[in-house]
C-alpha cells in the first residue's frame, strides 16, 4: 500500500520533469549508430588507454590487499570481529567523509597531479605498514587504517579527476561505462592475485601478507608515472572538489568489502 501511494504521488513529478527541466545531452552531439563503434574508439585512443591503465594499478594495489585485511586484522593483530573490527571502518568513514572536500578543494587549487604525487608515497608506506602490523593495541589499528583511508580517498578523488577530463564531454558517458567495467575487472583480478600469495598457518593466522604489501605498494607508486601521462581533453577540466564525496563513497564501499569464504578457502 506505502508503494502504491508513493507511485501516486510521484506520477504528477515524472509527468511534469520532461517539461520543467532543460535538456541535458547538449554535449553529446552525433549519436553513433552502433555502440560497438563507440566501444572500439574509446579503447583506441591513446590519452584513453592511459586512464584505464592508471585504474587498473590503482585497483590492483588496493584489491590485493583490501578483501584479505578483516582476516588480517582479526587473526594477526588481535582485533575482535564484532566489537572492534567495525570500529575500523566507521573511523575510516567519518575521516573521509569530513576530508574528502578538503582534498578535492586542495587538488583543484593546486592541482591534481601534485597532491596525488604527495599521497601515492604516503599510500605506499602506509600499505606495508598495515600488511606487516603485529599484534597491536585497537588505537593503533584504528590510527593505520584511518590514515591509509584517507589517503587512498585523497588519491581517488585526484585520480578520478584526471581521469574523468582525459576524455572530451561528447565521449563521456561511453568512457565512463568502459571505465566501471575495467575497474571491476581490476578489483576482481587484485583479490584473486592475494588470495594466490596469502596462507593460513595451523594456528589460523595469515602468512605472506606483508609480501601482499609489497606488491600492493609497489603497483601503487608505479600509477605516479601512469599518472603524468594522461592529458586534460578539453579546457574544462573536471573539478576534483566537486566529486569529492562521490569518490569518497566508492573508496570507502571498497575498503569495507572482506573476502567471504576465505577460510573455506584455505583452511
Amino acid at each position: 500500500m506505502p508503494f502504491v501511494a508513493l507511485a501516486i504521488v510521484g506520477s504528477p513529478a515524472l509527468f511534469i520533469t520532461p517539461f520543467a527541466m532543460s535538456r541535458l545531452d547538449g554535449h553529446v552531439g552525433k549519436v553513433h549508430a552502433h555502440p560497438l563503434r563507440s566501444m572500439a574508439e574509446t579503447f583506441s585512443h591513446v590519452n584513453h588507454l592511459k586512464a584505464f591503465a592508471l585504474i587498473v594499478m590503482l585497483m590492483l594495489g588496493s584489491f590485493t590487499v583490501w578483501p584479505l585485511l578483516p582476516a588480517y586484522l582479526e587473526a594477526n593483530v588481535g582485533m575482535d570481529e564484532k566489537t572492534q573490527l567495525p570500529w575500523v571502518y566507521v573511523v575510516g568513514g567519518v575521516l573521509t567523509f569530513f576530508t574528502s572536500p578538503i582534498v578535492g578543494k586542495i587538488a583543484d587549487q593546486y592541482g591534481k597531479l601534485i597532491v596525488y604525487r604527495v599521497l601515492i608515497p604516503i599510500s605506499a608506506v602506509l600499505l606495508i605498514v598495515i600488511t606487516h602490523l603485529p599484534p597491536s593495541p585497537m588505537y593503533v589499528s584504528l590510527a593505520v587504517f584511518g590514515l591509509l583511508m584517507v589517503c587512498n580517498v585523497g588519491r581517488m578523488i585526484a585520480a578520478m579527476a584526471m581521469v574523468t577530463s582525459s576524455v572530451v564531454p561528447q565521449r563521456r558517458g561511453a568512457f565512463l561505462s568502459a571505465n566501471a567495467s575495467v575497474q571491476h575487472i581490476a578489483s576482481g583480478l587484485g583479490a584473486f592475485l592475494g588470495t594466490l600469495i596469502v596462507s593460513r598457518a595451523v594456528d589460523g593466522k595469515i602468512e605472506n601478507f606483508g609480501t601482499v604489501g609489497w606488491v600492493a605498494a609497489a603497483a601503487t607508486l608505479s600509477t605516479v608515472w601512469i599518472a603524468s601521462r594522461i592529458r586534460v581533453a578539453d579546457q574544462s577540466p573536471v573539478s576534483a572538489e566537486a566529486m569529492s564525496f562521490a569518490a569518497a563513497a566508492e573508496a570507502t564501499a571498497d575498503a569495507g568489502e572482506p573476502m567471504f569464504g576465505y577460510s573455506e578457502m584455505h583452511g
